[in-house]
Parts: structure tokens; C-alpha cells; sequence
């Protein structure tokens, strides 16, 4: 009888101890769940950007659609390819510090490439090409760690 509760503290033992480092893993994201290249579709529309967020691998639902203004977030360590279309104008893209630059095109898609390597926050400069002096296309790069992103995409709306 001794032996039997021996025994079965051991296993007791060993489940609480199992669910005590589950626990300590809940607040970090599966950064395997980034698809890699991280395609993100980006579109000119009314004089702004928006952005077409791919859902984390694994992950079922509709993807997330996300205003430039308020800042697109995209994970370090990984290849980006930013798909550029319009539903209006034409439109430039540039992410000048990254001396990139590109145009969005009604029915057309023109593609761009960077691959970040630290944690920053770049301007987006666009612009539509309507003839319309004040054509600014607001918006904003945020380059986060892939736990932060992962965070960030999963709080999103």
C-alpha cells in the first residue's frame, strides 16, 4: 500500500510539474506560425493605404485589413513582399530610407521586397498621381520582433 501511494505521488508530481512550464510558455507566441515570405497585399484606395494581413499559418479566418495611418506592422527575421494594387489612381510607394520605391496600378500588381533586420519605425511616403496638388498617401512601417508582431496581429480586430 505504501508503495502504491509512492507511486502515485511520483506521477502527481510529474503532472504539476508538466503543467507548471505549459504555463510558463502561454505569453510567447509560436513565431512558426509567421509564414515566411510574409506576403502583404497593399491598396491604394481614396487617397489612402490599406493592408491585407495573411492569418498566421495554422490559423482559420478571414484575414485582417489594417489602415497605413495607423501603422503597418510586419515581423523581423523574415522575407516581406509587399503586393502594391489600386482600386482608383495611380499611386507611388516608397519607403525612402530603405531607398525602395515602387507604383500601385488600377488592375495591375507591382511587387517590392525588404527583409528587416531590427526593430524601427519607417515613414510610408506615397502619393496618388490624379493631378491633385494635396495627394498624400499617409502611413507608417513598424518593424517588430516576431513575438511583438504575433501579439500584435492577434490583437487586432
Amino acid at each position: 500500500m505504501l508503495r502504491g501511494i509512492s507511486v502515485l505521488s511520483f506521477l502527481l508530481s510529474v503532472a504539476f510539474f508538466a503543467a507548471a512550464l505549459e504555463g510558463c510558455n502561454q505569453g510567447e507566441p509560436d513565431t512558426t506560425a509567421i509564414p515566411n515570405p510574409f506576403v502583404l497585399e497593399i491598396t491604394g484606395s481614396k487617397k489612402n493605404w490599406s493592408a491585407k494581413y495573411p492569418a498566421p499559418r495554422g490559423v482559420k479566418g478571414p484575414s485582417k485589413v489594417v489602415p497605413a495611418a495607423q501603422g503597418l506592422h510586419l515581423p523581423l527575421g523574415t522575407k516581406i513582399i509587399l503586393v502594391l494594387k489600386s482600386t482608383d489612381f495611380v499611386y507611388t510607394f516608397a519607403i525612402p530610407e530603405q531607398g525602395l520605391k515602387e507604383i500601385a496600378v488600377p488592375a495591375l500588381e507591382f511587387r517590392m521586397g525588404l527583409r528587416p533586420t531590427k526593430a524601427r519605425e519607417l515613414e510610408l511616403v506615397g502619393e496618388g498621381l490624379c493631378g491633385d496638388p494635396h495627394t498624400e498617401v499617409p502611413g507608417r512601417l513598424i518593424f517588430d520582433s516576431q513575438p511583438l508582431f504575433l501579439k500584435w496581429q492577434r490583437g487586432q480586430p
